[in-house]
């Protein structure tokens, strides 16, 4: 199980899906700052974008 979660872990999309649902999470709790949260969510997500190898070869 722990090498699954971290064969995940290595995926751009488990952490933009994470990202999404901390957003919203934080979304939920502290409504008033929508605006700063959505910023730093599209943050993280276009790091990740910039970042991540695309022509990677798969195992």
């Amino acid at each position: 199980m722990k090498t699954k979660l971290l064969e995940y872990l290595k995926q751009p999309s488990t952490w933009r899906g994470l990202i999404g649902i901390i957003a919203v999470f934080q979304a939920s709790i502290s409504p008033d700052s929508i605006d700063k949260i959505a910023i730093a969510a599209a943050t993280l997500i276009s790091l990740i974008e910039v970042i991540r190898d695309e022509n990677k070869t798969k195992d």
